[in-house]
């Protein structure tokens, strides 16, 4: 079902996936929000497959648009860039917030547990830290920690930020993939412990702050690759305790209620989750972990 939200002058277009199942509805709702300058569907419509697999757990799911994004109102943004910016800096947060109590209000919802692919993975976690108690949990796929500002520039003046940089972009290169991430893991281990340079870090120091008031994260990741070893980092250096987990520990639910931050790594993927078993464990492992923790 189509809904409309407002915020400031613009109007807000979400879609509403009812519960199929109208015994179990529950007063914890998903609330999944824009990747990138594209629709509320995503990319691949994996947020679309995610919100039809918790609807029928009997989960109310909610997929918005930015303003300026798919039917949403407002200025729209030219590149991705900025959007990556304005996850990062602009009111977005605000605009999930506001939406959020909208939510609730309307379809009498208490608590919702945030989330989003890449950039929508960080207005998540700023929203949710302003949001409070009302935040039931987050959901970061592939979350962007990477500052939006620096990662689009090249840098002398900080070799850390410029090395990373560097092996993170001849890791994407198909030739050089193997040895780059070999020399990435060298890297790494000389640096341990040490929170990584080039990070969005208003935006991890939040992610932190919710981890310290026990607030649980399901993490996606690609297996290995770059938003994979770069949140291993950040864990570290934080002193976050992360419990990775397999989809056969998913479909036997053994799925501990101390991991606090579970990270649901999956193998032969890519960022936008389109690639090998991703876009059908992804929504049962989510729903597995809503049913645990939400």
């Amino acid at each position: 079902m189509f809904e409309t939200y407002r915020w400031r002058n613009e109007s807000i277009l979400a879609t509403y996936h009812r519960p199929t199942i109208v015994a179990e509805r529950t007063d914890v709702a998903l609330v999944l929000v824009n990747a990138g300058p594209a629709p509320r569907a995503g990319n691949s419509d994996l947020s679309r497959q995610i919100a039809d697999q918790l609807a029928r757990s009997g989960y109310p799911v909610f997929r918005m648009d930015f303003p300026g994004i798919g039917d949403s109102t407002g200025d729209s943004f030219k590149r991705i860039e900025d959007f990556r910016i304005a996850a990062q800096e602009s009111p977005l947060d605000d605009v999930l917030a506001e939406v959020v109590e909208q939510i609730c209000a309307r379809h009498g919802v208490n608590r919702v547990v945030l989330g989003g692919l890449c950039a929508g993975a960080v207005v998540s976690v700023r929203a949710a830290r302003r949001m409070g108690r009302r935040c039931a949990g987050l959901l970061l796929l592939e979350p962007d920690f990477l500052h939006a500002r620096v990662a689009s520039q090249v840098t002398w003046r900080n070799p850390r930020a410029f090395t990373e940089r560097v092996l993170r972009g001849l890791a994407r290169r198909r030739g050089s993939a193997s040895v780059a991430r070999a020399a990435q893991r060298t890297y790494e281990w000389f640096d341990r412990g040490r929170m990584p340079d080039g990070i969005a870090r208003d935006v991890v120091d939040a992610w932190i702050d919710l981890t310290e008031v026990q607030v649980p994260t399901f993490l996606a990741v690609a297996d290995g690759a770059n938003c994979d070893t770069l949140c291993a980092r950040i864990a570290l250096a934080a002193d976050v305790e992360v419990r990775r987990m397999t989809m056969s520990e998913f479909e036997s639910e053994d799925v501990p209620n101390s991991a606090l931050v579970t990270c649901f790594a999956l193998g032969n993927t890519n960022h936008l989750f389109t690639a090998g078993e991703a876009p059908e464990a992804l929504p049962l492992a989510i729903e597995t972990w809503m049913r645990r923790f939400a």
